[in-house]
């Protein structure tokens, strides 16, 4: 075979319905401690299937990251007053968890929100809410991919776990209405995403979040493996009891 016509080989893995492709530009295999966790959910009769969404958002994918540590913008953008925000970071993974309100998917109950990135692009989140007098229990799909230095390609899904003593039907039913909530919530950031610009050195009020840490965090994907600094992947966590609530205990999504 003329050397020409060859193509670049991708170590792969299916998971959670979803297909993954594994790049390291110094060709590196997978470390064991990366692997993409099974969502149990995923192969459950008592949850919906995923409802996906694939969109292009012409910014660089590092601006959907700050999201993790944008604490004043749940209220401002969402109409989610927060009532407790933290941050996790550790090794490849960044976490947030919030308890807040949101009359979209919480009514007048508390909408609590915990979300990890598991690396650079694949992100979960486990919420609980409220659709009408039903609790609603959820799982957020968000991964992305650059295309260039400034879009990317992003991916967003939902799972909703089944009401017991709806009939199928119902269930359907509150389960769609329960995405097009979410979605529309979430489709308020990608209309802030698809307009900013990247800036290294945002000017930061006090309440805005640990930015700063997190990119240092997340600068880790950005950079040869042995120039990491022991520092950026050390465990560090940051919280706000804003309104001095009991709240629950501060984890990486799948290991509470």
């Amino acid at each position: 075979m003329p050397p020409k016509a060859r193509i670049g080989s991708w170590t792969t893995c299916e998971q959670n319905k979803l297909l993954f492709i594994w790049h390291d530009p110094q060709g590196n295999a997978p470390p064991p401690e990366v692997a993409i966790p099974r969502i149990e959910a995923c192969f459950s009769e008592a949850w919906s299937e995923w409802a996906l969404d694939k969109m292009l958002i012409h910014t660089n994918c590092r601006e959907l990251v700050d999201n993790i540590s944008d604490m004043a913008h749940f209220g401002t953008v969402h109409g989610a007053p927060v009532d407790y925000f933290a941050n996790l970071f550790e090794g490849h993974k960044g976490t947030q968890l919030i308890v807040g309100r949101s009359a979209r998917l919480s009514g007048e109950d508390q909408l609590t929100a915990l979300s990890t990135y598991f690396g650079p692009a694949y992100h979960i989140t486990e919420m609980s809410g409220r659709m009408g007098d039903q609790p609603i229990h959820s799982i957020l799909l968000n991964c992305h991919v650059p295309v260039d230095a400034n879009s990317f390609e992003l991916r967003y899904g939902v799972l909703v776990k089944r009401v017991p003593g709806l009939s199928e039907e119902q269930n359907r039913a509150v389960a769609q209405a329960y995405v097009e909530q979410a979605r529309g919530a979430f489709y308020e950031d990608v209309a802030i995403w698809d307009s900013k610009i990247r800036i290294d050195n945002p000017l930061l009020c006090e309440g805005d979040g640990p930015i700063y840490q997190m990119r240092d965090w997340y600068g880790q994907f950005y950079t040869d493996s042995e120039s990491v600094r022991s520092g950026s992947v050390a465990r560090r966590e940051f919280e706000l009891n804003i309104a001095g609530i009991e709240p629950p205990a501060l984890h990486h999504v799948f290991e509470g």
